[in-house]
């Protein structure tokens, strides 16, 4: 199973874009195998199928329901394990670094990538028994995995928005500003022209006065 975690809404960059890269490079070496279930989280883009190009499932996963959206996943995956099925779960997702950063990331889930202990040969006794506790373990165990996971790449989500928008932010007044000064000389252009052809006009209508007066005078004489 891969679940790729994408935003909730749009202007936040390249967020997803380098969520469904780091996905297609973990797709890369599973391409001839059909048993690889996809599972695409957040607002859906048309631009998905287009990429994947085979079939996924899809869930909206919205803050205050996500829990509840990603119930049956979670119960299929336990379900399969129980059944002794061969299963391996793989978040990919943004992870946040800093508000300036979010690293695209493959996260195993499932088997976990824990290293063995130097007493782990010591045997555990558990009560209840471990068959017991097992599917209510293995359930916390992906709700906490879900959650951090799911927490931390809206955050990263956030923080790209908002360094999105204060790019969009920075154009715009530099947009604005550039319109400003293109208007200001178009305006003060135009303010020149006027008095030139004011003066024009009035250094046309002096000539004429002048010749006026030039030919009463040669008329009286």
């Amino acid at each position: 199973y891969l679940v790729c975690f994408c935003s909730q809404k749009g202007f936040c960059g390249n967020f997803n874009d380098k969520a469904l890269g780091k996905l297609m490079i973990r797709l890369a070496p599973l391409r001839m195998h059909t048993n690889v279930e996809i599972l695409m989280v957040g607002r859906r883009q048309s631009k998905w199928a287009n990429i994947l190009k085979r079939p996924f499932e899809h869930i909206d996963a919205k803050e205050r329901s996500y829990f509840t959206e990603f119930a049956p996943f979670v119960e299929r995956w336990i379900a399969d394990i129980q059944a002794g099925k061969r299963v391996e779960v793989y978040f990919v997702y943004n992870e946040l670094v800093t508000i300036l950063q979010q690293n695209p990331i493959v996260k195993q889930v499932f088997p976990a990538l824990a290293k063995p202990t130097a007493d782990a040969r010591t045997e555990l006794l558990f009560d209840p028994d471990g068959e017991t506790l097992f599917p209510s373990l293995l359930k916390a165990y992906f709700e906490a995995n879900l959650a951090q996971v799911y927490w931390d790449s809206l955050a990263g989500e956030y923080c790209s928005r908002l360094l999105t928008m204060k790019k969009a932010n920075d154009n715009a007044t530099l947009i604005i500003d550039d319109l400003q000064l293109n208007y200001n000389k178009t305006r003060q252009s135009k303010i020149t022209q006027e008095l030139s052809e004011i003066i024009s006009a009035f250094d046309v209508l002096k000539l004429i006065n002048e010749k006026k007066e030039n030919m009463l005078v040669h008329t009286s004489k």
